[in-house]
């Protein structure tokens, strides 16, 4: 959208070929839209999926998700989905209630692009990755990701199957991902600098998750991160610097630091020359596990792998 917080894809289902934009989220494993018989208001403003469709089955099972915005549940489905120029048959939730949370998100569902052979979280049979695999529409279960900025050329590509090499110079250095059983994208982090001045927290996680729009970090790391900001202020979890500072954060993995654009970290004006800032104080999951967002993923090409279990920047 407009503001850079959330990402979607078009994608269309059943046999009328509705179309859906569904959230690009790596930290989920689980592909849902919404029901025709959801009649809540956030299903109402948005696109519903139901009888339309004479190809879809909907079956015995439910769901139901809590995400850290929002809450949905209802049964499961099977149905075409069209994708990339592919057309796969894939079990998914059809959701018969969407909390209010999402009558202000621009989507009508979230894709999953999660590891789903890691979580007992999953309650569909893999990720449209896993149907795209498994109907040989791709080589293998690889996804390479660019996130644009609005501000700049909006040229966002998800491409299955393989990186697109023309969306980065290079070579991707990888990080082969821990295993955990959430189904995350997790990667250990060397080091967290501002414009090259440790913060010397390295006993850190990387949760990399397409699907949150800030960086959210434990309070003790941001403060640790923002005292090497000048004039840094925090009120409650939020921090606010100078809205002219140009300082660059940086991440290193697998020994390669990657720059955080200050176009990114610093947020919206919050008056008197003071923005917030866009590396949230708020503990996610656990004591040292970071939520890394696409604050972060602007500023690289990533390419996730499931076959050989590695993250590449």
């Amino acid at each position: 959208d407009g503001s850079d917080l959330t990402y979607f894809a078009a994608v269309k289902f059943g046999d009328d070929a509705t179309e859906f934009y569904l959230l690009a989220d790596t930290a989920a494993t689980n592909t849902w839209v919404m029901g025709a018989s959801c009649s809540t208001a956030a299903c109402e403003k948005h696109s519903t999926l139901g009888s339309g469709s004479s190809s879809l089955d909907e079956k015995s099972g439910t769901f139901s998700i809590a995400y850290g915005s929002g809450q949905v549940n209802g049964t499961l489905a099977e149905d075409d989905v069209q994708i990339a120029g592919f057309t796969v048959s894939m079990t998914f939730g059809l959701a018969g209630y969407a909390s209010s949370d999402f009558e202000s998100f621009p989507i009508d569902g979230v894709m999953g692009l999660g590891r789903a052979d890691m979580t007992s979280q999953s309650v569909t049979e893999g990720t449209i990755l896993d149907a795209l695999a498994k109907a040989s529409l791709i080589p293998a279960k690889v996804f390479g990701m660019h996130l644009s900025r609005n501000e700049d050329a909006q040229d966002g590509e998800i491409n299955f199957g393989a990186p697109n090499p023309s969306r980065y110079d290079g070579d991707l250095a990888w990080t082969s991902a821990m295993d955990n059983d959430r189904g995350f994208w997790e990667i250990p982090i060397d080091d967290a600098a501002v414009d090259g001045s440790s913060t010397g927290l390295s006993d850190r996680t990387a949760i990399i998750d397409s699907g949150t729009s800030y960086i959210l970090i434990p309070a003790d790391d941001a403060a640790a991160l923002h005292k090497l900001v000048p004039s840094a202020s925090k009120n409650g979890e939020v921090y606010t610097v100078p809205c002219d500072t140009t300082q660059n954060l940086q991440l290193t993995f697998s020994n390669v630091a990657y720059d955080i654009s200050y176009r990114d970290w610093v947020g919206g004006t919050v008056g008197d020359g003071t923005c917030q800032s866009n590396i949230i104080a708020r503990q996610t999951f656990g004591a040292k596990q970071w939520l890394v967002g696409d604050v972060f993923l602007k500023n690289v090409y990533a390419v996730f792998d499931q076959d050989n279990v590695r993250v590449g920047f």
